[in-house]
Parts: C-alpha cells; structure tokens; sequence
C-alpha cells in the first residue's frame, strides 16, 4: 500500500523535529506577515512535545511603532509566551545617503560605506539570543558611556549563537530565486566533501530552517484561519514583509489603510508621502 503524503502542517512537523535533534533553540524572523506568523503554533506544538525547546522572535523596521506591523507579533509573542525585539533594518543608511531621512551630509555618506548587511541584523539577533538563553544582559556586551570595554563577552554565553536555528518563512512560490535558493541546501557539502544532510527548506549547515517552503499561500492562510492568528497588515503586495518609503505601491496602501502609521512614517521619512503620490512601476 502506497504511503500517504503528510500533510503540509505534518511536513513542516518533521522539518521542526528534525533540526530540534540538533538544537532545541529557535528564533523566528518575525515580520508581522503571514507566513512567520504561521511559525508560531507551528513551533508551540514542537515545544508541548519537547519541553527543552526554547522560542524567540526577532523584528527588524525602519520606523519603530508602526502598529500594522508590530501589533501582530506582539499579540503572538504573548500568546504562545516568546521574547522578541526589534533591530533597525539593514537599508536604512541606503535611504538616509538617498535623502528620505534629511539632505545629503557627511554622516550620511559614511553611514552608506558602512552600511548594513541582512547577515548583519541576523547576527545581532543569535547573539541577542544566546544572551538570553544563558541568562547574560545582553546591555552587557556593549560598552556603556564612561566605560572602556564591555562587562561582558561571547566568551561568557552559554549558548552558541549559532547553534541557534534561523526559523524564516521563505516559501517556493514567492519566486524563482526562494525556490532555487530553498533547493540548494541538498547539494552542500562540509570541508570534507561529504554532504551536509541538507534538504528542501532545511540548511544544518549554517542552522537555517524553512518549515513552510513547501506550502501553497492557499495553505498558508487556511493554517492561519484555523489557528485564529492575528492579520498580517494590508500593504497592497501579496507579501506583506516588509515597508519601504521608496516603493509607491506599499506606501500608498499604508497611506490609504493605515494613516496613523503612514503619519508617523512621514516623520522619519518626508519623501514617503512624494512617493505615495508618484507613479507605480
């Protein structure tokens, strides 16, 4: 008799239940959006099963206090009882040396030679972490006003960041690039040459999890609806992930749906409202 196919929810399961053999530490890349919101429940009933699975979010944005963005992780993060926190987003200085923020100036050209990366707030975010899985202030790895160096360093983190698993909700259909970048891991090799044990969606090598890379955005909000999960915000894209005042399309649903963010974002960003009103495409 032929084997029947899991389900999405079981598949995304076994991909959970396999990387918590390896490490029980899971940090989601929280957007707000629909499909890292899914992580959640999908997470809780690996950690009802497993009690040493520990559970943390991590948010990264332009403009702190946008409430159709923040308000669904916060509503998550205390329903199933995770930590989460907030990182500036890796393209700010792009926008501040283009003159979304203020005129072009000095600091600005500098802040654009040392801009960020998106390894960069991931990084930040598994040693935020690590911190609080071994009971370190993470404060207490930078040094404060007046003081020479840290109170604390890597060395005394209990938990490696990056025995950390990335939990990230990239699935197939968002593009060509997700799905050959979802595909790649099964080809990895280690310094050896011997394959890595990578699969669809699942990357031991660099700890990075996909649970959901498999699933159709049919399933995706079927899951959603069924575990009565708060809406990711309308921002006029089929990914709602992200919010940039240089793309006309998100800034004119923000505008439109959401005007007390878009106010707030406007203050940060004056070119935001110009880009609301210009062209699509």
């Amino acid at each position: 008799m032929a084997q029947k196919t899991p389900s999405c929810v079981a598949r995304a399961q076994q991909r959970f239940e396999r990387a918590a053999k390896t490490s029980p530490y899971f940090l989601v890349a929280a957007s707000g959006g629909k499909d890292s919101n899914v992580m959640f429940p999908l997470l809780e009933k690996l950690r009802a099963e497993r009690p040493e699975v520990r559970v943390a979010g991590f948010h990264y944005t332009l403009c702190r206090g946008l409430a159709c963005v923040e308000r669904p992780i916060e509503l998550l993060s205390r329903r199933y009882d995770f930590p989460f926190k907030i990182f500036v987003h890796s393209i700010l200085p792009q926008l501040v040396y283009e003159g979304f923020c203020r005129g072009r100036s000095d600091s600005a050209n500098r802040a654009y030679k040392a801009r960020l990366a998106m390894n960069d707030i991931e990084l930040a975010a598994r040693v935020w972490f690590a911190a609080e899985l071994s009971g370190v202030d993470p404060d207490d790895l930078l040094p404060r006003e007046g003081e020479e160096g840290a109170r604390k360093s890597l060395a005394d983190l209990k938990v490696d960041p990056f025995a950390i698993w990335y939990v990230g909700g990239q699935r197939q259909v968002d593009s060509l690039e997700r799905r050959a970048m979802l595909s790649q891991f099964r080809r990895q090799l280690d310094a050896n040459g011997r394959p890595t044990g990578g699969d669809l969606g699942f990357n031991p090598k660099e700890r990075r999890l996909y649970p959901i890379c498999d699933w159709s955005t049919k399933e995706v909000y079927a899951y959603a609806r069924l575990m009565n999960l708060p809406p990711a915000a309308d921002l006029g894209k089929s990914n709602s992930s992200g919010i940039n005042p240089g793309d006309p399309i998100t800034m004119r649903a923000l505008r439109d749906n959401y005007p007390k963010d878009f106010a707030k974002l406007c203050g940060l960003f004056p070119l935001a409202a110009a880009v609301a009103e210009g062209p699509v495409g």
